[in-house]
């Protein structure tokens, strides 16, 4: 029979566990956030590059549809090149492609950096269990 000590030990996380949560709690956050925050400024974002909101949608539609077919193909390619690397592969690309949305000059730009964003979320979506 195992004593009160080993069983407490062994249910309570460690802390490499408690990190490894937060960071996929933080890489959830980020990629929801930066959804929410493209919604909120599609008015402005319509203003500036001067173009219709049926072009804009796309930047919206594009990222979703990128990220959300890719989730289960980065999760196999996850399995074969180790999820760690494709996780943090994702996540650079994610935050490139974030960095090059913000001085896109042209609605196509916006629209190509913003799927590129969705090809890193879809590969972070896809290595998270």
């Amino acid at each position: 029979m195992e004593s009160k000590e080993a069983i407490s030990s062994s249910s309570t996380p460690s802390v490499r566990v408690k990190s490894i949560i937060a960071v996929l709690w933080a890489a959830q956050f980020v990629q929801g956030s930066a959804i929410f925050f493209v919604l909120l400024a599609l008015p402005i974002i319509t203003e500036d590059l001067q173009s219709t909101i049926f072009v804009i949608i796309w930047v919206i539609f594009g990222h979703a549809l990128v990220s959300q077919s890719l989730v289960v193909p980065m999760s196999r390619m996850g399995d074969l090149y180790g999820r760690k690397m494709m996780f943090v592969l994702g996540f650079a690309i994610t935050s490139a492609a974030l960095g090059l949305a913000s001085i896109a000059a042209d609605p196509v730009q916006l629209i190509a950096f913003r799927m590129l964003q969705g090809l890193g979320a879809g590969m972070t979506f896809g290595m998270i269990p």
